[in-house]
């Protein structure tokens, strides 16, 4: 079975295949420390070389009760993100208290990973993880086409490689792993963005792999290689289907890589997402080759 686990929370029971995932992406939602603490001693006993990582988002900011959120210790926000030309806050789409971090500045960089290497060390986890990485999308666009002072393609992937740099260097002197969901303008530019940020992590993870929209046998071929390459570079590679129960993305996500999954076995990660209306939010099917 080849799997990675989104996150474990308080409903999973300790007999969960989660309780056994090779990979969590995420210890959240729990109602107290000694919760958390609880839970994840279980799942070290339970799978002893199992990777633990703790998850935020690398775009903005989150409060402290919505997930992926960032501790009121990196408060006030207002110093940390984005402005448009009026000097207003950017905030992410759809949201108003949400702000875009702003990492042209090396403070809000160093701040950022700083707080994040601090919570992994308390919690003995293995890993950061970040989410909402972006490669080729434009923060500023991401907001509305009304933005006065947008950043451009180039700004922003330059600005997380300047992020991931940093956290390179800082995760290295505690033993922290770095792993990151990074999100794409086009499936096409998936080799070019681990081709960019490879280089300072451990793991990259895409959602969805081989986007049917836009797949071609052009796109497919350069897109296993990439794959591949992060592979033999001794990356993670974690593949997560975006269409809810989608046993056919996951069939054929298993069958494209049949190959990797026998070179690289416990490197290239599947997980399967299921639905968000219960508690259960992921599972796994096993992999038949």
């Amino acid at each position: 079975m080849n799997y990675f686990a989104g996150m474990i929370n308080k409903a999973i029971p300790d007999d969960s295949p989660l309780m056994l995932a090779a990979f969590v992406w995420d210890f959240r939602n729990f109602d107290t420390e000694d919760d958390l603490r609880a839970k994840l001693a279980t799942y070290r006993a339970l799978t002893p070389n199992g990777i633990v990582g703790c998850c935020r988002s690398a775009l903005y900011f989150t409060p402290t009760e919505k997930e992926y959120n960032h501790p009121k210790s990196i408060a006030p926000i207002e110093q940390w993100c984005l402005r448009d030309a009026d000097s207003n806050l950017m905030f992410y789409p759809g949201t108003d208290d949400q702000p875009i971090f702003d990492y042209a500045d090396p403070a809000v960089r160093a701040r950022i990973v700083m707080e994040a290497i601090a919570e992994s060390r308390k919690w003995g986890f293995d890993a950061i993880c970040w989410d909402n990485v972006r490669y080729n999308i434009p923060a500023g666009k991401l907001v509305n086409p009304a933005v006065k002072a947008g950043i451009s393609y180039t700004e922003t992937t330059e600005h997380f490689v300047e992020f991931f740099k940093f956290c390179r260097q800082a995760c290295d002197a505690y033993g922290l792993k770095v792993f990151a969901n990074i999100g794409v303008s086009a499936t096409s530019v998936i080799p070019d963005a681990i081709k960019t940020f490879g280089p300072y992590l451990d793991g990259v993870m895409f959602e969805p792999p081989f986007y049917p929209d836009n797949l071609t046998p052009e796109r497919f071929v350069a897109e296993r290689q990439a794959y591949r390459q992060a592979l033999e570079a001794g990356k993670y590679v974690l593949l997560f289907p975006t269409t809810k129960g989608s046993e056919e993305e996951l069939r054929f996500m298993a069958v494209a890589l049949e190959q990797e999954l026998r070179d690289y076995p416990g490197k290239l990660l599947f997980c399967k997402k299921g639905t968000f209306d219960n508690s259960d939010w992921y599972y796994f099917p096993e992999i038949k080759k």
